[in-house]
């Protein structure tokens, strides 16, 4: 794929990901929580079956991480410490 489409993608990609917030306002926790355990059952079913999922597997890492986003933000009090203590906590683990 040329470095231009590439950039195009990724560039709407990241517009639509920057707009779910502002779009998903009304849609109820249900639908996110139904989204984040339907992300994570596909992937474990495709890794316990061993599927070569790999162009669908992004979409998969997508939904996991817009639902799971989504629905943090929402139990989060819109304060800065703790903010700051769940990404020191996601940092440290990330390193570790």
């Amino acid at each position: 794929m040329p470095i231009i489409e590439q950039l195009i993608l990724s560039l709407a990609l990241v517009l639509v990901c920057a707009a779910v917030p502002w779009l998903a306002r009304w849609i109820g926790v249900w639908v996110f929580a139904g989204g984040l355990l339907t992300g994570i059952a596909a992937s474990v079913l495709a890794a316990i079956l061993a599927l070569p999922l790999y162009p669908w597997s992004d979409l998969l890492v997508a939904l996991v991480a817009l639902c799971g986003g989504l629905l943090l933000a929402r139990a989060l009090p819109p304060r800065f410490l703790p903010l700051l203590i769940l990404l020191l906590a996601l940092s440290a683990l990330d390193i570790a």
